[in-house]
């Protein structure tokens, strides 16, 4: 039968016509036999995805189709669909048309609109068919279900991690590169992740709606945007930790303070400084770690006039100020400024040594004690002074051994300024100037 020609007009939507034309596809029959009542499956040719009716397929096409023929009129960015860009439109016009009658929180898609009110409602209508575990989405299912997948065999060519399908391991690689391939079409900002380039659209800075914090906790009355912030929340006030570390057996109260836990006993370091190959196991580390280099400070004391690149270290700085070590061993009442300070202190106490030697098995209380010892194993000393000769195991130990010759003292005290070569230097320096601990 010959497909008909078919010209669009100003009432007929080329989607309408599209779906006329889907009638003459290729149908594959699911049975031994096709009749009237055998169900029918419509193939894409390319990816070979299987969907259950023809106009589907037909818009599933487009996905392997270069064809944009829906621009924009204001940044002229183009399109397969024209309800892409009317969505887009919205952008522009910062018109959001469809509220949530529960918190009167407002989107510019009715789809994400129907996801949100789920948010209130509790209704999960995704369950996972291997632990019937229940999600309001469907995005959310799918990565859910990478948690069955024990087989990780796509592995990452910078930093040999492993992981369950070729998309996540794309994800992962551009944490190793300066790409940015996610561009703001209001303002030009680039982001390295399509989820922080939404999560800029929807912030203040272009006219979006601060999210109400309509979950509030029962205990102390904090507000969060969702339940989830929620959940996490209250966990503080439980002290439930359901993540827990097979290697130590420390817990956590979130996956991802586990998962980064755990680079601590691998020794990974996904996150290399581009200006001196100094590398971190948390990005926002580097991060924090990249403002040595620029000199940018962004935190600022409340009751001086001192500036700090970390949140932390102004925290630890203030209470220099008014004298206050918040936390207290339970064993012998010592106090300290910092919790990570506690901490180191208790395996005093405990004598735990968690962090053991893959090689020789000598255990230690610390990480960066462990990275040291497994120096002495290493035969090749591949990273060598220009100046002098000496050799080195990892290159962060040559950065730090070539202040002796420059005289870069790069490691300043927070509180009197005095600058020092090496990182130990300042944390003696502090603990017996200042009393810090």
């Amino acid at each position: 039968m010959p497909v008909p020609v078919l010209k669009p007009s100003n009432n007929v939507d080329q989607r309408e016509i599209d779906d006329i034309a889907d009638d003459t596809l290729t149908r594959q029959p699911t049975g031994a036999a096709e009749s009237s009542e055998t169900p029918v499956s419509y193939v894409c040719d390319v990816c070979h995805r299987v969907f259950k009716q023809s106009r589907y397929l037909t818009k599933h096409r487009r996905i392997h189709s270069e064809v944009k023929p829906h621009v924009c009129g204001v940044c002229n960015k183009a399109f397969r669909w024209s309800s892409e860009l009317t969505a887009h439109g919205r952008a522009h016009s910062q018109e959001r048309p469809y509220k949530c009658d529960s918190c009167e929180k407002s989107f510019n898609q009715p789809h994400n609109l129907k996801m949100h009110k789920r948010s209130h409602t509790g209704v999960k209508p995704y369950k996972c068919d291997e632990c019937d575990k229940a999600f309001r989405d469907v995005g959310r299912l799918n990565k859910h279900k990478h948690t069955h997948v024990t087989d990780r065999s796509y592995q990452c060519d910078v930093c040999c991690k492993l992981f369950k399908d070729p998309c996540t391991l794309k994800q992962h690689s551009v944490v190793h590169t300066d790409v940015k391939p996610y561009t703001c079409d209001l303002c030009n900002k680039v982001f390295t992740l399509k989820r922080s380039l939404s999560k800029h659209k929807r912030s203040q800075a272009h006219g979006g709606l601060k999210p109400p914090k309509s979950h509030v906790c029962e205990v102390c009355g904090k507000g969060f945007g969702n339940h989830t912030q929620l959940t996490v929340h209250i966990r503080t006030h439980t002290g439930h930790k359901p993540y827990q570390c097979d290697t130590c057996q420390k817990s956590f109260t979130q996956q991802t303070a586990l998962i980064q836990h755990k680079r601590t006993h691998t020794g990974e370091r996904p996150y290399k400084c581009n200006m001196c190959d100094k590398a971190f196991s948390q990005l926002s580390a580097l991060a924090s770690h990249k403002r040595t280099h620029t000199g940018e400070k962004p935190h600022k004391c409340s009751m001086c006039p001192k500036a700090f690149s970390q949140i932390s270290a102004v925290e630890s700085h203030e209470r220099t100020h008014t004298g206050e070590r918040r936390y207290h061993c339970d064993t012998c009442d010592k106090a300290f400024t910092q919790l990570s300070s506690l901490t180191s202190h208790m395996l005093t106490h405990t004598g735990d040594k968690p962090y053991k030697c893959d090689v020789c098995q000598k255990a230690f209380r610390q990480s960066c004690s462990l990275m040291h010892h497994k120096q002495t194993h290493a035969d090749e000393k591949m990273y060598r002074c220009d100046t002098c000769d000496r050799g080195f195991i990892h290159s962060v130990e040559l950065f730090k051994h070539r202040h002796i010759h420059t005289g870069e003292k790069m490691y300043t005290c927070f509180i009197c300024d005095v600058a020092f070569r090496q990182s130990s230097s300042l944390h003696s320096h502090i603990h017996k100037c200042h009393s810090v601990i």
